[in-house]
């Protein structure tokens, strides 16, 4: 498979919160910590990419990233730091590790590249209830921040639209759906038809 620039563009966005495959590269024991995660995603999602042949080579897609992202990642990690330590994110070390190695044996494939695991999904997890004021990826998994639709700070937590109504965006969606037609939907299924709105929930950096 090979996607090209574009493509690359668009799954590079999957690495810090939805995290990538592990294998050889991935990291050791059942436990990543939070200093470590954005490196060891780098590096296990570059390995995948190569597997899959998205990529020439692990080194040479580490390379791009870095380039492409590696300035964004680390003001996302920052708001993280200060999110976690007023208690409105959790870090998940375990779920880390587990995401980081479950795409070890990953298919090759657009939806399993695009549509995060629940481990992966896990990694940093949102304490705010429903109601409350929030920022992006603050809120309790049922929910979402409405700043991750209209960009607009602070936010409000609302509770997640299930298949069938009305959104936007997939950041109102249940994790797993995205929007089609104006409304949460599954994702297409592989060869299916689809239009670029179509892509996974939570693939952003911080969503």
């Amino acid at each position: 498979l090979s996607y090209g620039g574009p493509m690359i563009r668009k799954l590079a966005l999957v690495l810090v919160v939805a995290g990538c495959s592990g294998g050889s590269g991935g990291p050791a024991g059942g436990n990543v910590s939070k200093d470590q995660y954005t490196s060891e995603a780098y590096k296990a999602i570059c390995a995948h990419y190569a597997t899959c042949g998205i990529a020439k080579s692990a080194d040479s897609c580490n390379q791009y990233y870095q380039s492409l992202l590696g300035s964004y990642a680390s003001q996302s990690y920052n708001f993280y730091d200060k999110a976690i330590e007023d208690g409105k994110i959790k870090y998940d070390g375990q779920a880390a590790a587990r995401c980081l190695n479950g795409y070890a044996n990953a298919a090759c494939s657009i939806s399993a590249l695009l549509a995060p695991a629940a481990d992966c999904r896990s990694v940093y997890v949102g304490q705010v209830p429903v109601g409350s004021s929030c920022g992006f990826g603050q809120c309790v998994p049922s929910a979402f921040c409405t700043s991750e639709v209209d960009g607009k700070c602070p936010g409000t937590c609302k509770t997640r639209v299930e298949a069938g109504g009305a959104a936007t965006s997939p950041a109102e969606c249940v994790a797993g759906l995205t929007v089609a037609s104006g409304k949460c939907a599954e994702l297409p299924k592989e060869g299916a038809a689809c239009t670029t709105a179509r892509r996974a929930p939570h693939a952003g950096v911080l969503g």
